[in-house]
């Protein structure tokens, strides 16, 4: 069995040319023969080209584990959390450092591309200030129609995915949701129901605002909540994006 990455990836290529190998992952020759001599450590590009391939990244980085991808698993997620598990061994610093480097080149790459661009899915937490958060660690990204934006009528920039956490929302929106947020779009509009990223000193949650004809919001939060009226930002509420659209979480 195989002991190192580098003998792993020569047990993935079997008796393939190098060269096409090399192609199919997406990097140079002589940068594959440093990978399967062991004189270059795994970078998140090898392990997420490997993925892509069908391969389990997380047998490639540790020798553990199925060697190869279930066909209902996800090679992004599956590449995103074998290399987060890194962070938790020797070397985590580096580890992080070259997932982010890796996700800054992807991103780079997609936004040069004139069809599609790159959207990062984050882990989100309410900084200090009152009526901020901060998208902070990625979890994983997805790739999107440039004109998929131009049809919602905002840039791709404004826009952060979102997973929803708890029923709070049913039915409207479930446990496990994926939500897109325009982040530039914050403004209540008389008698049009929106679906709103909202943050409170507590909780950051996603509600159902509408302007009500006195001023003030209205605030519903699925089957669970009563409606209420709040002043436009206050009582420590605040809108922080508008939801544009949303995906449904099977199984």
């Amino acid at each position: 069995m195989p002991n190192s990455l580098g003998q792993r990836l020569k047990f993935m290529r079997g008796n393939e040319p190098q060269k096409s190998f090399a192609k199919r992952l997406s990097v140079g020759l002589r940068t594959l023969q440093h990978y399967e001599s062991d004189e270059r450590k795994p970078s998140a590009e090898i392990v997420h080209a490997i993925a892509r391939l069908g391969w389990n990244p997380a047998w490639l980085l540790t020798g553990e584990g199925e060697q190869q991808l279930a066909a209902n698993e996800d090679p992004v997620s599956q590449a995103t959390n074998a290399l987060a598990n890194m962070l938790s061994q020797p070397g985590a610093e580096q580890a992080w450092q070259f997932v982010k480097r890796a996700k800054s080149q992807a991103t780079a790459r997609l936004r040069d591309n004139a069809d599609y661009v790159l959207l990062d899915r984050h882990w989100i937490r309410p900084k200090n200030q009152a009526g901020k958060i901060e998208f902070e660690q990625f979890v994983d990204s997805l790739a999107f129609k440039r004109s998929y934006f131009d049809a919602l009528g905002f840039p791709p920039d404004r826009g952060r995915l979102v997973r929803v956490r708890g029923d709070s929302m049913e039915p409207e929106l479930s446990d496990g949701d994926l939500v897109l947020v325009d982040t530039g779009d914050t403004l209540v509009q008389l008698g049009s129901r929106q679906f709103a990223l909202c943050m409170s000193d507590t909780e950051i949650s996603i509600r159902s605002v509408c302007l009500a004809a006195d001023g003030r919001w209205q605030i519903t939060g699925g089957r669970d909540l009563a409606p209420c009226l709040v002043e436009p930002n206050g009582g420590g509420l605040s809108i922080v994006g508008r939801a544009r659209r949303s995906w449904k979480k099977y199984g």
